[in-house]
């Protein structure tokens, strides 16, 4: 039987069968199921060393370059020549450009493919200058298997020193990000001064050991793109769209026009010619841009960094030999037969695509496992099928089937997984230690908002209702709020639930303080006031109280004015702080009650004695004024003379005779022997509040003109208006005083 599972460290062996027999290997295999039968470790090349757990998504920790690391492997045969390369002119690590599976998931996949094609030997991805913010974010995106990346190890140089000496052979393939002034976080110039001292050892990297290059713009950067044989060339220039090329969706099939573009590019590529071997995989599609057409990507899957162009005719790189006799144009892959290979069917993978018969041998998978944590199932305390535990590499290209065991469920804690790679015809297995752990938050039962009526002082008490809490793995402890007082107003109670793993979850209805209830307002009594003047008076209104349950409340009310004639409903109104509102009236009747003032002013003595009739009128001899509306001439008071009487005998002829209720003709006459005849108009005057004033006015006869003045020596007879006479009452005429 093949031998137990190694210890945790030992990551992976290519090499399961080989020392153990063929015929007993395969009955072990035929019996477990299983591949993880047998280890070796002293001919597998270490990864560099981790300074700290894995962190969450499975991203290996930062490496240590200037830390000693033991030598690569050594390759079973020469490479074939050129890597994968990919450099953008495009800042897609800038924010809201193409992190994580945005473009498409472009750069994830470029990650995986950088990664199978590499065929250094080495280990993982070497980052330079990914000094952090916005690079470092963008860079873990695209490594993070849940959006779509590979998870490899990473190792981080930073500084100049290390840049100056790290050995791109141990990793698969080398990163670079955007300088930063394109991207916070990105390459400093020092970074890529001294990337740019090791030109010769990163072309070699590619070029002899197969190595994958993937590296972000460095346009407008003084030596920028100084790693490559001839520095690339920029123009600065704004456009949204790209349309890859059949050199690009070679190796990204799915990638459309519409998934590459975003906004925004900056820059596009002018040289120079050959553009250091690279080929066009991208380039500007904006309709009407001047720049539609030239590049934006470059690279390719066997690509040989070089200074010839290997299609214009020239020696470019001066070394004598022209475009495809020039041995760097001679790159098994490119689908051309070059000098010493029977074909070329242009597939690299397996580095074997350029022989005389042109078939690739099968190659087992090679599996490379890590540690992992994974959760629980939703709603379980048990994780069933956890992924992301291994990666695989196919030099033929094959499709890849997996295997497990043992198989799940798995409770909470470490289990040891052998991890099977399958191509249908070989395998390759590796040890995984996975940690489940409960990452679900207990479930609440909240309960719904509610509100409370305040009570008092713009407040209320509140009761936190009862809740519940359920666990995927056990009881859940619940914390909730302490009762109180609590102002007007919305407020969260906050339940908080820790399970057994530590994970909480919170609970948080609303209460809601509301003041809903108007207050009470009292009216005063009513007020009744005699008119002062202009048909109105001034009046004071009196005062309401008001009171309010939860909050002062403020009173608003007439104010202190003239008011006319008449009731006036007044209202008092009573608001509290939370817009409640409640309202009374009362009344201010202003009453007339005080009769008009009439001064008699009597007319001139009537003269000659004729004993014809004179025309007196009422409105010659009174003057009306009334306190409460001024002049009656605007209120339409009414006057009436009611009868007339005199101080001497009625002669033979009538002496008054009613022309209407204002106006009589009396007769100019008197005795001879008398001392003159006075004549009495009696009056009476009503103002519109129907208050009624009486009075006489009296019209003198004399004896002589100019002679003594008529004195009343009492009456002798009146003489009144019948009932069926002329009205009574008249508008009268007079004015103000």
């Amino acid at each position: 039987m093949c031998p137990m599972p190694p210890p945790p460290s030992p990551r992976r062996s290519s090499g399961a069968c080989v020392r153990l027999g063929l015929s007993l290997c395969l009955l072990s295999w035929l019996s477990l199921g299983t591949a993880c039968v047998s280890y070796s470790w002293e001919d597998e090349p270490l990864v560099p060393p981790r300074s700290g757990p894995t962190p969450p998504g499975g991203l290996p920790s930062t490496g240590n370059p200037s830390t000693p690391q033991p030598a690569p492997p050594t390759p079973g045969k020469t490479p074939a020549l050129g890597g994968f390369v990919v450099v953008t002119g495009d800042d897609a690590d800038d924010l809201w450009h193409c992190e994580g599976s945005l473009c498409g998931g472009l750069f994830p996949s470029l990650f995986r493919e950088a990664l199978s094609r590499s065929r250094t030997g080495g280990q993982g991805i070497l980052a330079i200058g990914v000094n952090g913010e916005q690079a470092l974010t963008a860079f873990e995106s695209w490594n993070d298997p849940a959006q779509g990346g590979p998870g490899a190890l990473v190792t981080h140089v930073r500084s100049t020193e290390d840049i100056s000496r790290v050995d791109f052979s141990r990793y698969a393939f080398v990163y670079l990000p955007s300088a930063q002034q394109h991207t916070l976080g990105g390459l400093t110039a020092r970074q890529i001064g001294a990337l740019n001292e090791r030109q010769p050892d990163l072309s070699r990297f590619v070029n002899e050991r197969g190595g994958s290059l993937i590296a972000l713009t460095q346009a407008g950067v003084t030596g920028g793109w100084g790693f490559l044989p001839l520095p690339l060339t920029t123009r600065d220039t704004e456009f949204d769209f790209a349309q890859p090329t059949q050199e690009l969706t070679a190796f990204a099939p799915s990638l459309t026009s519409a998934e590459l573009s975003h906004k925004s590019f900056h820059n596009v590529f002018t040289g120079p010619s050959g553009y250091s071997g690279l080929r066009v995989l991208a380039v500007n599609d904006e309709v009407y841009h001047p720049d539609k057409g030239l590049p934006v990507m470059l690279g390719g899957s066997a690509i040989v960094l070089t200074a010839e162009d290997c299609a214009d005719g020239r020696d470019n790189d001066g070394d004598g030999a022209v475009d495809g006799e020039d041995p760097d144009c001679q790159v098994c892959g490119n689908g051309r037969v070059d000098p010493g290979e029977a074909c070329d069917d242009g597939n690299t993978v397996g580095g074997d695509g350029c022989g005389a018969s042109c078939q690739n041998e099968n190659h087992a998978p090679e599996v490379t496992c890590r540690d992992a944590t994974v959760c629980t199932d939703p709603g379980l305390c048990v994780a069933t099928s956890p992924t992301g535990l291994a990666t695989a590499t196919d030099a033929d290209g094959d499709e890849i089937s997996w295997d497990t065991h043992p198989l799940g469920p798995y409770a909470p804690g470490v289990h040891g997984l052998c991890v099977t790679a399958s191509d249908g015809r070989k395998i390759d297995s590796c040890w995984s230690n996975v940690t489940v752990r409960d990452c679900e938050a207990p479930r609440f039962t909240c309960p719904a908002d509610f509100t409370v009526e305040c009570s008092a002082e713009g407040s209320a008490p509140v009761s936190p209702p009862e809740v519940g809490a359920t666990d995927n793995c056990g009881v859940a402890r619940v914390t909730r709020p302490e009762g109180g007082t609590l102002p007007l107003g919305t407020h969260e109670l906050v339940y908080t639930a820790t399970d057994s793993a530590g994970n909480t979850a919170t609970c948080a209805p609303k209460v809601t303080v509301v003041d809903s209830r108007p207050p009470s307002v009292a009216c005063p009594a009513p007020i009744t006031t005699e008119c002062t003047g202009r048909n109105s008076a001034w009046v004071t209104p009196g005062a309401a109280h008001a009171t309010d349950s939860c909050t002062e409340a403020a009173l608003s009310g007439p104010e202190a004015d003239f008011y006319p004639l008449g009731v006036n409903t007044v209202r008092y109104t009573a608001r509290d702080g939370s817009g409640n509102e409640a309202s009374c009236t009362s009344t201010i009747q202003v009453v007339d009650q005080t009769p008009p003032t009439v001064d008699v002013t009597p007319p001139e003595p009537l003269w000659p004695v004729d004993q014809k009739y004179r025309t007196l009128r009422l409105e010659d001899c009174i003057t009306v004024y009334d306190r409460c509306s001024g002049g009656l001439t605007q209120t339409g008071a009414t006057g009436g003379i009611t009868c007339v009487s005199s101080d001497e005998p009625k002669g033979s002829e009538p002496d008054v005779v009613f022309v209407d209720a204002t106006t009589v003709k009396v007769r100019v006459d008197r005795e001879a022997e008398g001392d003159g005849r006075v004549y009495s108009l009696h009056f009476e005057v009503r103002d519109a509040a129907g208050n009624v004033t009486r009075g006489l006015c009296p019209v003198g006869v004399p004896l002589e003109r100019g002679g003594a003045p008529v004195h009343d020596s009492g009456e002798q007879w009146r003489t009144c208006r019948s009932e069926g006479g002329a009205p009574a009452w008249k508008p009268l005429v007079s004015k103000a005083r």
